[in-house]
């Protein structure tokens, strides 16, 4: 990861995403998918299309979960070309004090978003939607 790679003079490198929430709330699980393949707690991968993504461990304490996402060895890779989503799912782990909002934090080319979320609740894994990135070839990047 971390690769930079140069296309019509814009650089394409790592996207980090990280859910970051409060105390006194304890363990949210996160869940990110890109080109088709999840990683986050009891996600199970099932392709080396993960190879592209980097999730630090499952924190149950007061956070952040963070994913680097490597959009350039994707790109050169071909698997995307012009845009490309990520999708982000959060939920506070049932059987802890999780609750109430949080926050997803997307930093890509130098620029920071933010959006408040609300997680949902659950034992598995993740799997409530809080937000979806797109991200563009030129550099620009959208989160909703």
């Amino acid at each position: 990861m971390g690769i930079v790679y140069l296309t019509n003079n814009v650089h394409i490198g790592l996207l980090k995403i990280e859910y970051r929430w409060e105390a006194p709330s304890h363990d949210l699980d996160s869940g990110t998918t890109f080109l088709g393949q999840t990683v986050g707690w009891n996600w199970i991968p099932t392709d080396l299309y993960t190879l592209f993504m980097d999730w630090h461990y499952d924190d149950v304490d007061f956070g952040p979960e963070v994913v680097d996402v490597d959009m350039a060895g994707a790109f050169a890779a071909g698997l995307w070309n012009t845009s490309v989503e990520i999708k982000c799912m959060a939920d506070w782990y049932k059987y802890n004090d999780g609750s109430g909002p949080a926050t997803l934090y997307v930093l890509y080319q130098g620029v920071e978003r933010t959006k408040t979320i609300s997680p949902g609740y659950a034992d598995w894994g993740a799997t409530t939607p809080v937000g979806t990135i797109t991200v563009n070839v030129n550099g620009e990047f959208t989160l909703v």
